[in-house]
């Protein structure tokens, strides 16, 4: 019973890391964007 609650708790905290990761990512992804286009005007 323990195992499943944590197999739980870390799939929860993995799918919350996937999600803060890819943000950020895209985030990074928009800047670089941005930044980029500033230089091409």
């Amino acid at each position: 019973m323990t195992y499943i609650i944590t197999n739980q708790t870390q799939t929860i905290l993995t799918y919350r890391f996937n999600c803060l990761f890819s943000f950020a990512a895209q985030s990074i992804h928009r800047c670089q964007l941005f930044s980029f286009a500033a230089e091409s005007l």
